[in-house]
């Protein structure tokens, strides 16, 4: 969805747009081989068709269904031509979501939905042939409640936006168990000594326990319950607590389909509540409000996975964007206008976040912190203007197990597929990976809010507040953003934010924790950066004019811009007929700490062959005074097992001297 507001309608959920190429989101749905027996009409037949795709319509019947797994809302897709009628050639749809399941006509309601019919087991996503410019399916409820991103591409045609899937208020089922053991043994218990400690043949209770008369007698006691049902009528309530529960060794624990047994049932619906590192977890729903104890993510894109409610998108909320993964409490309270978010935790982790450069392989991509903690782990992918790095084209939260797992003996990422080093128009890929460790030490407090609210139809308002007060390394986060849509067309963002850190230098280098080198220093620094964008989206023509400013000491690495740095841009195209396409840029970069800029201007013309190949000419122009450099921070994967990182990986041991 185009507009900065979150809400959208029942009966029309998806808004359309029109956009190059380029533009194209990454894959929710992986491909699986189709079953479907060849049709007459070639793939590349569809894809032809697709060109003559002006607009996409798309209407969904219901919204705020329960998610349960099993409920369905009906999705009814028309293509229409340049003339405003319905497409009569044939054409192939791309369907992607970020929960549930597809259902498509024909296809049996088991584990794999709709995937056995897609029409092009290549190209990711669910791919639907197109009859007389009409198509229709089923969008199946996923089993935590949270609103699914769906998005219907068509060439270079799209349309996006959201459906609200709200807690299943079910009747109440509990669960729960209490334990003990008593041993009592006339022999020195020092005597017998296992062979090793847990070793499967007993399950030790330890949590509860106490040994007497010098060790010859032991005692321990274990309790565990579940508990989830609707309470008041209109309020759902989860809490589970295992006073032998282990914590610590993952967040956002849930069901891991490499371990154990990898299926669960031919029409099994698979779910997990109580993810939580602590031993006891408690959340009460009301509609899409809720207040939770447990474990929770933040940040667009990740907070939805976790059942989190909504987060302000990116487009409004970069330079404030915070991505963590914690254990505490947080409180959720969304209406049609807005929400808000408040969350604390009382913990020793601490945020690492790295970057590098895609290679064209799948990995396996390493971290350089043994100590990473396991689902906590947000992996994006990000796609960077050649000409000016700090400016971010496009941003994709990637998920785990659909699009990454890890190497078995390392820890390390592998991606499903081979992620490319530069996107079809020539701008760098990165890989970002954010993460937990535990730094170790004394606990500390962690807390934060953040909210967006609609002002009317067509303005938004909102901002976030973060407050670390880790001992080693306090950081403070605060911003404000603004967005407005005068027609149907035309926006504008703006946004402002602030941080406030400490940094410890020594020989040059800084680093977020102390080095307890001889010659270190201790530099605390606040920074402010600004930005400012109004965009042009039409059927034939789209612009951008974008102005960002980042002083000394901003320091936000969520936001993916450097400090010290200021830059401007103009990027406008037409589409002047169904080949031809005219395409316009001028860029302004300038490294405020150095007194260095660089100025680029291009103008081309795009030439569309077919659907996967096209021919580009024009002039561009280039002057650059100093060394503008770019983002430092984005590196080469380092191979496995070299000195820059030799244990790095989500499945080692405490390593927080490393942590930077």
């Amino acid at each position: 969805m185009n507009a900065p507001l979150r809400r959208m309608f029942a009966s029309v959920l998806l808004t359309v747009a029109t956009l190059p190429a380029q533009a194209a989101e990454p894959r929710y749905v992986s491909p699986i081989p189709s079953t479907e027996p060849a049709s007459r009409v070639t793939h590349v037949d569809l894809y032809r068709g697709n060109a003559a795709v002006s607009q996409i319509k798309v209407e969904v019947a219901e919204d705020g269904l329960p998610a349960d797994g099993q409920s369905s809302t009906a999705v009814h897709v028309r293509l229409l031509d340049r003339d405003g009628k319905l497409l009569q050639t044939p054409a192939l749809l791309t369907v992607e979501v970020s929960a549930g399941r597809l259902l498509l006509p024909g296809a049996a309601t088991d584990e794999l939905g709709s995937r056995p019919l897609d029409a092009d087991r290549v190209t990711r996503g669910s791919q639907i042939k197109v009859e007389n410019g009409e198509a229709s399916f089923e969008l199946l409820a996923p089993t935590d409640p949270q609103d699914v991103k769906v998005r219907v591409t068509a060439g270079d045609v799209w349309a996006t936006g959201e459906v609200s899937f709200v807690p299943e208020l079910r009747e109440m089922v509990a669960a729960g168990l209490v334990e003990g053991v008593v041993r009592l043994s006339r022999k020195d218990p020092t005597l017998l000594t296992p062979v090793r400690v847990d070793d499967g043949f007993e399950d030790q209770l330890k949590e509860w326990s106490r040994s007497f008369s010098n060790g010859k007698g032991s005692a321990a006691g274990r309790a565990a319950m579940f508990l989830k049902g609707k309470i008041r009528g209109d309020t759902l309530l989860t809490l589970a607590y295992d006073s032998e529960k282990e914590t610590r060794a993952r967040l956002l624990r849930d069901i891991r389909p490499e371990e154990f047994y990898p299926v669960y049932g031919d029409a099994s619906i698979k779910g997990f509540d109580a993810k939580s590192a602590e031993k006891l977890y408690v959340r009460v729903d009301k509609n899409k409000s809720y207040l939770l104890y447990g474990d929770y993510a933040t940040g667009d894109g990740f907070s939805q996975l976790a059942a989190g409610g909504a987060e302000a998108d990116l487009q409004l909320r970069r330079l404030g964007a915070y991505n963590r993964t914690l254990t505490g409490a947080r409180g959720h309270w969304e209406q049609r206008n807005g929400f808000v978010n408040v969350f604390g935790s009382y913990d020793s982790l601490k945020q690492v976040v790295e970057e590098y450069r895609a290679d064209g392989t799948s990995g396996p991509f390493a971290v350089r912190n043994s100590s990473g903690i396991e689902n906590s782990e947000k992996v994006e992918l990000l796609v960077r203007d050649r000409n000016q790095l700090n400016s971010i084209v496009r941003i994709t939260a990637l998920q785990r197990f659909s699009d990454y797992s890890f190497e078995p003996f390392s820890g390390r990422i592998l991606f499903r597929a081979p992620i490319p080093s530069l996107d079809e128009n020539g701008n760098p890929i990165s890989i970002r990976v954010t993460y937990e460790v535990d730094q170790g030490g004394e606990s500390f407090w962690l807390s934060g809010l953040d909210t967006q609210l609609n002002l009317g139809e067509s303005t938004t308002l909102g901002g976030n507040f973060v407050d670390d007060r880790n001992p080693t390394s306090p950081y403070k986060l605060a911003s404000l953003n603004f967005g407005t849509r005068f027609d149907a067309r035309t926006q504008f963002l703006a946004e402002y934010a602030r941080t406030e850190n400490r940094n410890y230098l020594l020989g040059g280098s800084a680093f977020t924790n102390p080095t307890g080198q001889a010659g270190e220093t201790v530099a605390d620094q606040t920074g402010s950066a600004w930005r400012a964008e109004l965009r042009y989206d039409g059927d034939d023509s789209a612009a951008k004019v974008w102005f960002v400013r980042a002083g000394a000491g901003f320091d936000n690495p969520n936001s993916g811009l450097t400090d010290s740095r200021r830059e401007a841009g103009v990027r406008a195209q037409s589409q002047l007929s169904e080949r031809w396409r005219l395409e316009m840029e001028a860029l302004r970069v300038d490294a405020l700490d150095v007194g260095a800029q660089r100025d680029g201007a291009t103008l081309a013309t795009r030439y569309k062959l077919n659907e996967r190949v096209a021919l580009l000419a024009g002039l561009r122009y280039a002057r650059e005074e100093g060394d503008v450099g770019g983002q430092t921070f984005i590196a080469a994967n380092p191979s496995p097992g070299s000195l820059l990182n030799p244990t790095g990986g989500f499945l080692g041991g405490i390593d927080a001297g490393q942590i930077n």
